[in-house]
């Protein structure tokens, strides 16, 4: 593991030094809320926070490589196009010939860096959407999730992106439309599980919808049976159960996440 951590340390500091640049860059290992793994995390001046996942062989030279590939497709893309990049699935709109022709690129431009492995280049599409959002910036992330699933419609990380995202914006209706969808390809991960959960009992909150409550709360016991230890999904819990004024339940929810 330290070895990593310095191989890590070292990579970076060298692209700021061919770079002309000088930095200071730390690394250490952290457990990513959103699946069940340890991540390599970096500090780096030039992108913030960076998360690298154990495969760090040529992920600092992939990131870069993405992030021209992005920034290059958005920046010909005409300024009338940037709303549908900021909504789900391009808001499902239609297309003009610019736009068409803009989507044709970037899809060759990942077909050819991925050897035409186009999942493989829709998961770290989707993965630096991620990074994005942790970040704090929805409307990177955003664009990102798009692009991801613009090269494999079937990639659930970049509809349960857009669907945390809305349930940030406070559009409850389309982030439980986008995790039903994504549901159906992520049913297994816990993380996912336990964020549609906290989006139900939110929903059901508001809305004061006993079926989405209901919903919420079976998936709260079903979570809690499955992972015992899994504090975020019985915060979620104890949150709910109190917003809804059910104190005695949002207490033992409480109880139960320290024990």
């Amino acid at each position: 593991m330290q070895r990593l951590l310095s191989v890590a340390n070292s990579r970076l500091l060298e692209v700021h030094r061919r770079a002309g640049q000088q930095a200071v860059v730390n690394c250490s290992f952290a457990a990513k809320p959103d699946f069940q793994r340890q991540d390599l995390v970096c500090y780096d001046p030039d992108d913030s926070f960076i998360h690298y996942s154990l495969e760090i062989s040529m992920l600092i030279f992939r990131t870069r490589v993405l992030a021209f590939l992005f920034s290059s497709v958005l920046a010909i893309q005409p300024s009338t196009a940037q709303n549908m990049n900021l909504q789900p699935k391009y808001g499902v709109l239609s297309k003009n010939d610019a736009q068409k022709s803009a989507d044709a690129k970037f899809i060759a431009s990942i077909d050819d860096y991925y050897k035409g492995d186009r999942k493989k280049g829709s998961e770290d599409v989707s993965m630096r959407g991620w990074q994005f959002l942790r970040q704090g910036n929805s409307l990177e992330a955003m664009k990102r999730f798009n692009q991801a699933w613009l090269l494999d419609n079937a990639n659930g990380n970049a509809l349960w992106g857009m669907a945390a995202i809305q349930a940030g914006s406070g559009r409850i209706d389309e982030s439980l439309k986008l995790f039903s969808e994504a549901e159906g390809l992520l049913g297994n991960d816990i993380d996912f599980s336990v964020d549609y959960a906290k989006a139900l009992g939110i929903a059901g909150a508001q809305a004061k919808n006993e079926t989405l409550l209901k919903d919420a709360f079976a998936r709260f016991a079903g979570l809690y049976e499955k992972a015992p230890q899994h504090t975020l999904n019985l915060q979620n819990w104890a949150i709910t159960s109190f917003y809804i004024g059910n104190y005695a339940e949002a207490w033992k929810a409480v109880k139960l996440a320290e024990a």
